[in-house]
């Protein structure tokens, strides 16, 4: 019997010590992560919104392709390119192990935590965010996959408009910000705004077979498998603090029933 409550009195003290630990961990990733990102930058979609109207007071009331220049040029300024954000072990301890499963499962996917956390982004995140602001600004937007590329499009003036942010390109001719799919069948003007460096990323819009226009749901990735992760990450970011609460709740009881008790004389 006494060998029975030795087994609970370490299994308890295992997961007052883990669920603990992890529960610290949580926390303070929440207070420690970010700081580093210049104070002075936006760090949530209502900042964007607000730095916007500093550079126009009259920015909800400018044209669709004038609030889209504004809140183009606010995150393109904001955001370096790097291959993807993703959790670290602070963030959320979960998706940080998950990843070692995938790497698709310890990227990040919410725009304000990209706003708040991160210093780069990749081409999916940083045109996803950008169409979030623009539809918090009243622009119907729609996300586009490319192969091995992605963009956003917006719609006004009875036509699909296209904005690269991961490279800084708006494909402007004759005055006419074009879409993806006009820009599909004219090679060589993918090239006049795709030099150098960015030609390959260019060349992506060509491949007219696999492009992927989203624009229903609003709000929706280009892919099923982004929109999933992007709720299963709102999920874990509760399940990172209950699962070590809960850790620390199992912990206390299977203490109190492991005390070892009294052996009479």
């Amino acid at each position: 019997m006494r060998g029975e409550f030795f087994i609970k009195k370490s299994l308890a003290n295992f997961l007052l010590w883990v669920g603990g630990g992890l529960l610290v961990l949580s926390l303070g990733g929440e207070l420690l992560v970010g700081s580093t990102v210049n104070p002075a930058r936006v760090k949530s979609v209502d900042d964007v919104l607000f730095r916007a109207q500093t550079v126009d007071p009259n920015f909800f009331n400018l044209s669709e392709e004038k609030k889209l220049l504004i809140l183009f040029d606010i995150l393109t300024k904001r955001f370096s390119h790097c291959l993807a954000d993703r959790h670290t072990v602070a963030t959320n301890w979960i998706l940080w192990g998950l990843g070692f499963v995938h790497p698709v499962l310890g990227v990040t996917w919410a725009p304000d935590y990209w706003l708040k956390k991160a210093e780069c982004l990749e081409c999916s995140q940083i045109s996803y965010l950008l169409m979030m602001v623009a539809i918090k600004s009243g622009v119907v937007v729609r996300h586009v996959g490319l192969m091995g590329h992605v963009v956003m499009e917006a719609w006004y003036e009875g036509e699909w408009h296209m904005f690269d942010p991961d490279v800084g390109v708006i494909p402007r001719h004759n005055g006419k910000v074009l879409s993806v799919r006009s820009l599909a069948y004219r090679e060589e003007l993918i090239k006049k705004f795709y030099r150098g460096s960015k030609e390959e990323t260019g060349m992506t819009i060509l491949s007219r077979e696999n492009n992927s226009f989203v624009s229903y749901p609003v709000g929706a990735y280009f892919e099923w498998k982004s929109q999933m992760m992007f709720y299963v990450e709102k999920i874990l970011e509760i399940v990172k603090y209950v699962l070590p609460l809960a850790m620390i709740v199992a912990g206390i009881i299977l203490k109190r029933r492991g005390n070892v008790p009294k052996v009479s004389s």
